[in-house]
């Protein structure tokens, strides 16, 4: 069976996955095709080909991010190490403005990173040749709203910033549905 695309595709990026072999992936290379015609990143690493994820959690060029020791915990793994944030500072790290229920639910379905993904160089950027949005979480404690700034500046993106936590996917929907119907038109 072929499988094709029956419309234009815009793919959402709210965060980066790595696998426990410890590869970024970064999810650039799904973002290229006939049909995808925009790129919405919504407080998310955007790292140009060949540097790590790791840039952006750099406390010197770009401080604000809490996602350090305790509230980031680490365990061994079969990759090395795996990193995840802590339950105990989920709601006052990772999404301060959703409620206390939602962040349980939340917390319960986190799922690790292998850490020395962070340290993987990235693949090629689709963004520098796709149009790209980018929202950035002014309270984000997670990936620091300076460096969102600085990869949706880089990028030449057009952006919005919402006052929210790392989880504004939860917390501001309806913001994060009209970035996206904007990248649409």
């Amino acid at each position: 069976m072929q499988r094709r695309a029956i419309a234009p595709a815009y793919p959402l990026y709210a965060a980066y996955r790595a696998d426990h072999s410890g590869d970024a992936l970064i999810a650039q290379p799904q973002a290229r095709g006939p049909n995808v015609k925009a790129m919405v990143y919504i407080a998310a690493f955007a790292p140009q080909q060949g540097e790590p994820i790791a840039i952006a959690m750099d406390p010197s060029r770009f401080p604000g991010s809490q996602l350090q020791p305790p509230a980031l915990a680490l365990e061994p793994s079969s990759s090395g190490l795996d990193g995840y944030v802590a339950p105990d500072a989920f709601n006052s790290v990772f999404a301060q403005d959703v409620s206390p229920d939602t962040a349980v639910n939340m917390v319960t379905h986190q799922r690790s990173i292998a850490v020395n993904a962070l340290l993987e160089p990235s693949g090629p950027a689709a963004w520098t040749t796709t149009p790209t949005w980018y929202l950035v979480s002014a309270a984000d404690r997670v990936i620091s709203p300076a460096a969102e700034r600085f990869f949706a500046q880089r990028m030449g993106a057009h952006t919005t910033e919402v006052e929210a936590s790392h989880a504004s996917l939860v917390s501001q929907p309806a913001v994060v549905a009209r970035l996206i119907e904007q990248a649409a038109r």
